[in-house]
């Protein structure tokens, strides 16, 4: 991974003791959950879904992938999804250049797809899609709800094995705003933290 990416991994492993107890006892419920589909299946697939498809949703997957990665787990597949097709905010994307990433156009158009590299040949390709997306998992995987709106309005994903709630405040709020970069920063913190204890948890068997 780019050092910068490195060195916040480094920091959040530090903080566990912050998350609150009601979700750290949730996420170790969850690790159980995800610690039995490891051992029983060929991959296990995690779809991060948010209303937009453009903020909490692609933050989730780039976690889960750098968390799979910084764990070793080799077999982990990170998505995401909405409930409508947007694109992906240009704030993510400046704050993933503030930490360390490297972004690029991959495709033009109303809705670009951007090539996020976050190590040497380590990347993923985020772009603002629906659930049932072609790039997405059709079965077998976990839901993670990052949004309460998407959580209301997706009672039922099909094919997912089990359906997480998991939501997040949402940067939104603070576009257009001195307190924008501050506010993307540490959501982006806040998602990592939690799971980076998620996989902490799936590795040694904490709970």
């Amino acid at each position: 991974m780019y050092p910068k990416i490195e060195l916040i991994i480094s920091k959040l492993l530090f903080s566990f003791d912050s998350i609150p107890s009601p979700r750290k006892q949730k996420l170790i419920e969850l690790a159980a959950q995800l610690k039995v589909s490891l051992g029983s299946a060929t991959a296990l697939n995690l779809v991060f879904v948010c209303t937009h498809n453009s903020r909490r949703s692609h933050m989730g997957q780039l976690w889960a992938k750098l968390a799979a990665l910084y764990y070793g787990f080799e077999n982990v597949n990170s998505f995401s999804a909405g409930t409508e097709v947007t694109e992906l905010n240009s704030n993510v994307i400046e704050m993933l250049q503030k930490v360390g990433c490297k972004v690029s156009t991959f495709q033009n158009g109303s809705n670009p797809a951007y090539l996020i590299e976050f190590g040497e040949n380590q990347s993923l390709t985020c772009f603002s899609k629906l659930i049932e997306h072609e790039v997405n998992p059709r079965d077998d995987f976990f839901a993670f709800m990052m949004c309460t709106e998407a959580e209301a309005n997706c009672p039922f994903i099909p094919g997912a094995i089990h359906r997480i709630g998991l939501p997040f405040e949402d940067p939104k709020v603070y576009d257009n705003t001195p307190m924008v970069s501050d506010a993307y920063l540490s959501t982006f913190e806040e998602i990592g933290l939690q799971i980076l204890f998620l996989f902490n948890q799936i590795k040694h068997d904490n709970y």
